[in-house]
């Protein structure tokens, strides 16, 4: 997995890079599913790309917005759909390697509802961090910064390219913890 070779390679500051909106028409090939569960998606797409390969998938950055991470380019794109399920059929011209990373991650995430990867989300620290003390429901468009991206993925989780992980346990711990509170 340390050598994925790129969609559509081009330079950029010495490391090469791909569209967010090419990982996204590649999740929505693959299956059906919301512009909140897309944006979960590509999100994690790009973490752990990150985490992986030691540098970005593609070239966006994440904010923390109320909802969990959100890419505005990427918001902006399919705002339209709000919460029905978006379906697209595009041919791709996608490499091999990039496919099997792509395919990894909806392997470990797509069983996952847009809620539950939200829920997922707020359980992460770079998310929190970068939310600092705002409310829940208050807007913000703080950036997720990588620097906490690979330290927090790779003690919580390890290498999720070689080992399973329960991401529902995870979240069933948080919505129980959740209800302590209310």
């Amino acid at each position: 997995m340390n050598n994925i070779i790129y969609i559509n390679e081009r330079k950029n500051g010495g490391g090469v890079i791909m569209n967010i909106f090419e990982v996204a028409k590649y999740f929505l090939n693959t299956m059906p599913m919301t512009h909140k569960k897309l944006q979960k998606m590509c999100y994690y797409a790009y973490v752990w790309y990150y985490v992986l390969n030691n540098r970005p998938l593609f070239d966006n950055k994440f904010q923390a917005w109320e909802h969990g991470p959100v890419d505005p380019g990427l918001y902006k794109e399919y705002k339209k759909y709000r919460y029905h399920t978006i379906e697209q059929h595009e041919d791709l011209d996608i490499n091999e390697d990039v496919m099997v990373f792509l395919n990894m991650i909806i392997d470990k995430y797509g069983d996952l509802n847009a809620g539950d990867l939200e829920d997922l989300s707020h359980l992460e620290l770079p998310w929190k961090i970068a939310r600092g003390d705002k409310l829940s429901f208050e807007s913000s468009n703080d950036p997720i910064e990588d620097k906490y991206i690979k330290t927090f993925y790779l003690k919580e989780y390890g290498d999720i390219s070689k080992k399973e992980v329960n991401f529902k346990d995870k979240i069933k711990e948080y919505r129980e913890k959740e209800l302590l509170y209310v």
